[in-house]
């Protein structure tokens, strides 16, 4: 019997030790994620692009994960229509992303990466489609895709590379975008990505008709 009741009593002291050790385990893997968020909030720029690759790739596997809250929005302005997603982490916005087309032919998919309200990265891929043989019943086409990466180092446009390729949809080798090499751009501006940033940022806890 006291055998039987010093098993009983081991049994329980180990699957107290257990469920303590998960929820120990389960805080510090919170805290862990606490404190990374802290880290690279209190970072008020980045110093290269080396710093800014690994912020920015932490950023996408968390959306993977799904470790990040989300709210989205749909807007229609004359010819535009485009959808926004924010990104947010202890009510901080991390990245947004604003996908639209306009008339027609034209489409475009804008992902800022955001530390302390400002940018850090942004990649906008563009792409123009058009008509490209083929027949009436079976018309082929051309998609002409240009992709752009901003990179802010010291909260200033520090580095913009740029890639450009087509697609045809009566080839059946697809180029591969990974395999296309950037080049640098040194003319390049991001006026019209920042404004449109502004713009997103002012409407993040709205429902507008139309962004302007």
């Amino acid at each position: 019997m006291r055998n039987t009741l010093l098993l009983l009593s081991l049994i329980l002291v180990f699957s107290c030790e257990k469920k303590s050790s998960v929820k120990t385990n389960s805080a510090s893997r919170n805290e862990a994620d606490k404190i990374s968020y802290v880290s690279d909030s209190a970072k008020i720029s980045f110093q290269n692009t080396d710093e800014i690759k690994a912020a920015y790739t932490k950023i996408n596997q968390q959306i993977n994960a799904k470790k990040l809250d989300s709210t989205s929005l749909n807007y229609e302005c004359n010819e535009r229509s485009g959808t926004v997603v924010y990104y947010s982490q202890n009510g901080k916005i991390r990245a947004i992303r604003h996908s639209f087309s306009e008339y027609s032919h034209y489409s475009a998919v804008e992902n800022y990466f955001v530390n302390n309200d400002q940018p850090f990265f942004i990649f906008q891929q563009e792409t123009v489609w058009n008509f490209d043989g083929g027949t009436a019943e079976q018309p082929e086409t051309k998609d002409e895709i240009t992709e752009k990466r901003l990179y802010y180092i010291n909260s200033k446009l520090g580095k913009c590379l740029e890639k450009k390729y087509t697609v045809r949809s009566a080839e059946k080798g697809k180029p591969n975008p990974e395999n296309i090499k950037n080049h640098e751009n040194r003319n390049c501006s991001d006026k019209e990505l920042m404004k449109t940033f502004s713009n997103l940022m002012s409407h993040k806890n709205k429902k507008p008709d139309c962004l302007q």
